[in-house]
C-alpha cells in the first residue's frame, strides 16, 4: 500500500494503515507530502484511512482532500493545555528572563501539571 500523506506522524501512520489493511507494516510505505498548513486535520489521518479503503474496495489510486471548510468544520477538537508563564524585566524594562512550560496529553497520555 502507498499513501501520500500530509501527516505530522508518518511513522504512527503506517502502522495504523498497516493495521486498518490487516498487512505487515513492511508493506505500507507513507511519503510525506509538505503540507501549506495545519488548520485542523494534520494529526487526523483519517483520509489517509479513507482514501487506503477506498483504493482496496476499487483496486485503483484515489485521492481524498478536503477543503480548508472541511478541514475546520469537522476538526476534532484537541484536548486542553496547561500552560504556565513567567517572565521578569530588568531595571531598564527590558526583558529578563523567560519561561514556558505546558503539558498536554500526547499520544493518550494523561495531562499533568
Amino acid at each position: 500500500a502507498q499513501v501520500w500523506s500530509g501527516t505530522q506522524n508518518p511513522h504512527d501512520l503506517r502502522k495504523d494503515i498497516a493495521t486498518l489493511l490487516e498487512l505487515p507494516s513492511e508493506q505500507v510505505h507513507i511519503t510525506r507530502m509538505e503540507a501549506s498548513g495545519c488548520y485542523g486535520r494534520n494529526c487526523a489521518d483519517d483520509v489517509s484511512a479513507d482514501a487506503a479503503l477506498l483504493a482496496r474496495a476499487t483496486g485503483r489510486p484515489v485521492r481524498v482532500q478536503l477543503m480548508r471548510e472541511q478541514e475546520s468544520g469537522w476538526e476534532p477538537k484537541g484536548t486542553g493545555q496547561l500552560i504556565r508563564v513567567r517572565g521578569g524585566l530588568d531595571a531598564q524594562n527590558r526583558v529578563a528572563a523567560y519561561e514556558l512550560k505546558t503539558s498536554y496529553p500526547s499520544n493518550n497520555a494523561v495531562t499533568l501539571p
